[in-house]
């Protein structure tokens, strides 16, 4: 296995599965901005 099978073969297919794969996971983890809660609380 060289250099350029291990780019084409694998790295590929990982980068592409955590490019999809990352935002919906941050997504799921993080918390509410503060802006967006301050214009819930207005609203209210």
């Amino acid at each position: 296995m060289d250099m350029s099978w291990f780019l084409i073969m694998i790295a590929s297919p990982l980068i592409l599965i955590a490019s999809i794969a990352f935002p919906f996971i941050w997504g799921a983890k993080a918390k509410t901005p503060d802006w967006l809660k301050e214009e819930e609380k207005q609203k209210q």
